[in-house]
């Protein structure tokens, strides 16, 4: 292992500095930046992201809550870490971002005896390429932080193309031919669903699951991410 470490020193996951024995994935500097990030406020109800529940009016109705941890950008240690866990399967990116949002989550208030856990699936062909599904190893890691039990209850139909240059409007129309029920959707009748994604940018792909899910009998679903635009 020791020999191993040397020949591959782990790095700070956004300014590439070797790291020490006792951080993880994230410099003390970044780390900092990144804690900081946390307790930023959003600009349209003043509250911290982890407080905020700001949405747009026309995601589902089945929606009660949006918990995030930060404001998403790239070009920050919060946004290294997500990129880190799409392009590989980070342990410690993934350690610290699952610990934090399942903290958020119980801060939050929303869970009760009868929730349940499940995720935005990734695209068979970032699958094929990445060889993970980031937003199922969050889930799977917060579930069983918090003793909730995990279901597969959506699938990715066909490849989701870039939807950068997308409007609301026209990424939830993509969004609602891309994500499916499973046959696992029907455990979830009656419960309270944590739909866990890395990132909600506009909410028309987390609007689309939600709906799947509400459609399938769920009571109401409660929106987790690392990030949120």
């Amino acid at each position: 292992m020791g020999i191993f470490s040397l020949l591959l020193p782990r790095k700070c996951r956004f300014c590439g500095k070797k790291l020490m024995k006792n951080d993880r994935a994230l410099c003390p500097v970044c780390r900092g930046e990144y804690e900081s990030a946390k307790r930023r406020v959003c600009q349209k109800c003043k509250r911290q992201y982890l407080e905020c529940n700001c949405r747009a009016a026309t995601v589902d109705r089945s929606i009660i809550r949006f918990v995030s941890l930060f404001r998403y950008k790239k070009n920050t240690p919060g946004g290294a870490l997500i990129l880190s866990l799409k392009d590989r399967r980070d342990k410690e990116a993934l350690g610290l971002l699952a610990g934090d949002m399942a903290k958020a989550l119980k801060r939050a208030g929303v869970m009760n005896e009868n929730c349940a856990v499940t995720f935005v699936p990734r695209s068979p062909k970032a699958k094929r390429e990445k060889g993970v599904d980031q937003s199922y190893e969050l889930a799977r890691r917060i579930g069983e932080t918090l003793g909730l039990p995990l279901y597969k209850a959506l699938k990715a139909e066909s490849d989701r193309q870039s939807q950068k240059e997308l409007s609301f409007k026209e990424r939830a129309e993509r969004a609602s031919h891309l994500y499916k029920p499973t046959k696992n959707c029907a455990a979830l009748r009656g419960k309270r669903v944590i739909l866990i994604d890395d990132v909600c940018t506009t909410g028309a792909t987390v609007s689309s699951c939600a709906a799947a899910l509400a459609a399938a009998g769920a009571a109401d679903v409660v929106v987790l991410t690392a990030g949120r635009a």
